[in-house]
């Protein structure tokens, strides 16, 4: 397969990773300033939002990912190659060493989401 799609869907890779790491940072701000005395609304408001960006942001890169994986096969981050996990590893020693970079898989988003108001929204 083309080494420009290779390069690309590990750039897609990198960019999921990191959202995800920023997604579980911002929960876990959320819930630290949830706690403290001195927290306003708006900022409580501005922090679940900038998560929800985010979230959007992941839903889409997550819609690439698996674009680039019906092409050009499965991504390893770990060894930076395309096409497969490491000969020799199953899948829960692959996992293990993603928790171990923090790096814990999402589960897979679904197909479909409602807005704030309820309304369907269509995928990335």
């Amino acid at each position: 397969m083309s080494f420009v799609l290779q390069k690309h869907q590990l750039y897609v890779a990198e960019a999921l990773s990191a959202y995800q790491a920023r997604i579980t940072e911002i929960e876990a701000d959320i819930r630290l300033r949830a706690m403290s005395n001195d927290t306003s609304g708006p900022e409580l408001r501005l922090l679940q939002r900038l998560k929800d960006e985010l979230f959007e942001i992941l839903y889409c890169y997550q819609g690439l990912s698996e674009g680039f994986k019906a092409v050009v096969g499965d991504v390893n981050l770990a060894a930076g190659s395309v096409g497969g996990t490491l000969p020799g590893k199953d899948a829960l020693t692959a996992m293990d060493d993603a928790e171990l970079r923090g790096l814990t898989p999402f589960p897979s988003l679904p197909r479909r989401r409602e807005d704030k108001r309820g309304l369907e929204v269509e995928p990335c």
